[in-house]
């Protein structure tokens, strides 16, 4: 039901601006449900963690690949040591 101005009182408090109101930062985070998983068979994979050292050291080093926030990734799809927990993500 429409409510005209100040009969409207929710809508009233919602629209207000205050003066000094500021946001400051703001993040967010994707975990994965077998995060925890993933990041354990690529810390066995001998492979893998041979990639991860020489993308730190030189990102360009295996083209293709990219190690973000902790993740492997081959041209922007995770990358690990069973890909079976790919197909479930």
């Amino acid at each position: 039901i429409y409510k005209q101005g100040r009969l409207n009182k929710g809508a009233d408090a919602l629209s207000r601006m205050h003066d000094n109101a500021e946001l400051t930062a703001m993040s967010s985070r994707v975990k994965w449900a077998q995060e925890e998983k993933i990041r354990e068979e690529v810390s066995k994979d001998e492979k893998l963690q041979q990639i991860i050292t020489e993308l730190q050291q030189d990102p360009m080093s295996w083209p293709g690949y990219s190690y973000k926030q902790g993740v492997l990734f081959y041209e922007n799809r995770y990358e690990g040591h069973n890909t079976r927990i790919c197909e479930t993500m």
